[in-house]
């Protein structure tokens, strides 16, 4: 990883702990969404974790039409830029964990624009959640822990029954960092572990 991501996640983490925390029934993709007053934190330079789902639980849009949301997704990232850490898209829904630039905080404009320029692509229209869940990362345990779980995710599903065996994910990246939040559990920092 970028040292300058990591100095930028560290530099937020005291932000990020006065955040209130919601219940786990209101992740995005729960269908027990408690109504709530929800504020989102925006960080310029921030690191996030996103889980963006489809309205309908059952379909199987975004790996049918991946190729329409590759092409959304570098649509507004060329106009609104941001780097992509770490994703993993599912049949209905998507997790990603994204770096804006040093002075920008807008994540809900560019997920609405990625949502809209792929819903008009395919011709259908309310197929998105209206909502999504997003996380600050906090550290460096944060973003493994977080990097563990999406690239886990298509094994929970039962969709594979290994993470490399999953073509739409980011896990080919980091698969010789695979496991790296128990490693930080134990107190050893990745570069302190010989592969």
């Amino acid at each position: 990883m970028d040292l300058g991501v990591l100095e930028r996640i560290c530099r937020f983490r005291r932000a990020a702990l006065n955040r209130p925390t919601s219940a786990i029934y209101n992740h995005a993709c729960s269908p027990y969404v408690l109504p709530m007053n929800y504020r989102r934190l925006y960080v310029p330079g921030g690191t996030y974790a996103f889980t963006v789902c489809l309205e309908d639980r059952r379909s199987r849009l975004l790996v049918d039409q991946i190729d329409k949301l590759h092409r959304a997704i570098a649509r507004v990232q060329s106009k609104h830029p941001f780097e992509i850490i770490a994703w993993c898209v599912l049949p209905n829904h998507l997790y990603a964990i994204w770096t804006l630039p040093e002075n920008e905080h807008d994540y809900s404009t560019r997920w609405r624009l990625i949502k809209h320029g792929f819903t008009r692509s395919i011709g259908q229209t309310g197929i998105w959640q209206n909502r999504f869940w997003e996380h600050l990362i906090r550290d460096e345990h944060d973003l493994a822990s977080h990097m563990d779980y999406i690239h886990w995710n298509p094994v929970k599903h039962g969709y594979v029954t290994d993470p490399a065996d999953w073509p739409h994910s980011s896990w080919h990246r980091y698969k010789n960092d695979w496991g790296r939040a128990a490693i930080l559990r134990r107190g050893y920092m990745p570069w302190q572990v010989s592969a």
